[in-house]
């Protein structure tokens, strides 16, 4: 093996060790489910504006879901869904008396999954019950983060290096 040889091997492992490291380090901690506003169970006297889906940290989606039925099935309408700090918000507007059910379903950036539903009642509601029909369905999607591109990035380059390291060592070898 020659020098260069033995340089260009080293380089492609510090290369793919240094990315490993940096992916490992800088891959925070899933944030915690700690509950729903409202609770599952909770019997409101008057409707809430918005449900939430609360964590112990920073909520970090790769993309989520959540839906408001009510006790017949029908979707609830709603306004689209955001990410607040350790909280996921669906607002939700004039929900008459009656059962109601949220759903949530988050996907992590590292793959884990929380899922699951609350159930809540409103004793005084806003306006007429939840009719059916054709209800708004939303659901938020984050992208991919920096870090995950920039590894991508890193990984494309490096092929593109080992691919080109062996074009030219099999040209030099022809010469």
């Amino acid at each position: 093996m020659t020098t260069g040889s033995r340089l260009f091997a080293g380089l492609v492992a510090v290369l793919v060790f240094g990315t490993l490291a940096v992916a490992a380090l800088a891959e925070p901690e899933t944030a915690r489910f700690t509950g729903t506003v409202p609770a599952d169970g909770a019997s409101l006297a008057a409707p809430p504006a918005e449900f939430e889906v609360v964590f112990d940290g920073r909520v970090r989606a790769r993309a989520f879901h959540l839906v408001v039925s009510s006790a017949g099935g029908e979707q609830v309408p709603t306004e689209e869904p955001w990410v607040d700090g350790s909280r996921l918000v669906l607002p939700i507007a004039g929900l008459a008396a009656g059962q109601y059910t949220a759903a949530y379903h988050v996907l992590f950036g590292d793959g884990q999954q929380v899922a699951g539903s609350a159930r809540f009642t409103v004793a005084g509601g806003a306006g007429a019950p939840v009719a059916g029909g054709a209800p708004d369905a939303h659901g938020g999607h984050g992208a991919d983060d920096p870090l995950s591109l920039g590894l991508l990035l890193v990984d494309l380059v490096l092929a593109l290096v080992l691919v080109g390291a062996l074009v030219l060592r099999r040209w030099r070898g022809r010469a």
